[in-house]
């Protein structure tokens, strides 16, 4: 689960500097860096679409529910006033939902 949360900051970091016109440069050792002509837009394009694919095979709430959380940083309260439940049953529901995205991005190796 953490690695699914992990995932989903990531991508609203890459997503956000996207937007902004910006992307990161990630340099493994070992491996030989980029050419001058590679586009590095196009690495975290494609990860951001692969992670929005499969976060979409989640259900409503549960997309919901993990974005107001990690991506919004919205407390529990909020969230079960949106989701009009209590803050018990979101308190629940967030791990569920995590682990439900894992299963699902580990099944495409995306975590």
């Amino acid at each position: 689960m953490v690695l699914a949360r992990n995932r989903i900051e990531q991508w609203n970091h890459e997503r956000c500097n996207l937007r902004n016109g910006k992307a990161r440069e990630y340099k493994n050792p070992g491996r030989p860096n980029a050419k001058s002509n590679t586009n590095r837009f196009d690495a975290a394009l494609v990860r951001c679409i692969d992670f929005e694919r499969e976060f979409s095979k989640l259900t409503g709430d549960q997309q919901t529910i993990l974005l107001l959380a990690y991506r919004e940083h919205q407390p529990h309260r909020v969230i079960a006033q949106i989701a009009r439940c209590s803050e018990r049953t979101i308190s629940n529901r967030i791990p569920q939902a995590l682990a439900a995205l894992a299963a699902i991005l580990d099944r495409a190796n995306l975590l």
